[in-house]
């Protein structure tokens, strides 16, 4: 039972913390939660890298893809998806954990039937991948089919009621003010054209060029982007994960023709802020050799 009061626990505290959310005045644009929308992003990655070792060997790097992820608003949110929480957040969240479990410990295991089954489905819901803010409003959803517990969530706040309502107001002080926008699979296209020429002086006459090349589907339910508004300061942050899929590479030295993974661009990006809210942009960044571009733009209700 221990489990479960832990998940008791974590969603006692997702439920405090989500009670005291801020409710957003969103002048400048109107955005419900559940609105949909879908963000297409170009990638283009070009480098021509020439190794700076004893053997002077050349790689050839060209690759374009495209991908377009729907999105969903989510409800406002007092702490940010993307970025950590702030020192004041994670002691505000520290101490409303320590509140609440205070009202669950004063809470007899036997009169709390459905927790067992909601710790399995909290594990569940994290193992799909989803973040633990989304899990918990799932769970509190399902919460809603169970009197018993609701009256039993309804019933706390007595075993130490001074410090549960001190630990609501750190969390209410150090609360921002977040729109989310959540993402559950992308679709689209990579085109790779790479190269590799060794330069090995051992071996007389040039070395053969060895290509990576081919066009490939992408389709899969990763969540690849995440993008979230701070209403306050009017201003919003991207979180992009570029795809990655398997082309098909020449052999070289003796070894067999296969195929590798490789991503659309070198790593994950977290791109702002940006002025407004969601809405089309561009990032580019200069590498060894090249550089790299990427280009969104967001069209609303699709």
């Amino acid at each position: 039972m221990k489990s479960a009061h832990r998940t008791l626990l974590s969603l006692l505290s997702l439920t405090l913390v989500f009670g005291l959310s801020i409710a957003p005045a969103l002048s400048a644009q109107q955005v419900l939660e559940g609105e949909n929308g879908t963000l297409t992003i170009t990638f283009r990655y070009q480098a021509e890298i020439i190794a700076t070792k004893e053997f002077k060997d050349r790689t050839s790097i060209d690759q374009t893809a495209t991908i377009s992820c729907p999105l969903t608003a989510g409800g406002p949110m007092t702490t940010s998806s993307i970025l950590p929480q702030t020192e004041k957040q994670e002691q505000a969240i520290a101490q409303l954990g320590a509140a609440a479990k205070k009202e669950v410990e004063a809470i007899e295991p036997e009169t709390v039937s459905g927790l067992e089954s909601l710790d399995k489905q909290m594990k569940d819901c994290k193992s799909s991948g989803k973040s633990e803010q989304i899990c918990g409003m799932e769970i509190m959803a399902a919460m809603q089919s169970d009197p018993e517990l609701l009256d039993q969530m309804g019933e706390m706040g007595g075993a130490d009621a001074e410090g549960m309502a001190e630990a609501k107001r750190a969390v209410s002080d150090a609360a921002e003010n977040y729109l989310p926008w959540y993402n559950e699979g992308c679709v689209g296209t990579m085109t790779v054209n790479n190269s590799f020429q060794a330069d090995d002086p051992t071996i007389p006459g040039p070395e053969p060029v060895l290509r990576t090349t081919g066009t490939r589907k992408i389709e899969t339910q990763e969540t690849l982007v995440t993008v979230e508004t701070e209403l306050n300061r009017n201003e919003t942050r991207y979180m992009i994960i570029p795809p990655q899929e398997k082309f098909h590479r020449d052999a070289y030295a003796g070894e067999q023709e296969r195929d590798e993974m490789l991503a659309a661009i070198p790593a994950p990006l977290i791109i702002g802020p940006y002025p407004g809210p969601i809405q089309a942009g561009r990032y580019t960044q200069n590498l060894n050799g090249g550089s790299y571009s990427v280009d969104w733009e967001f069209a609303r209700g699709k």
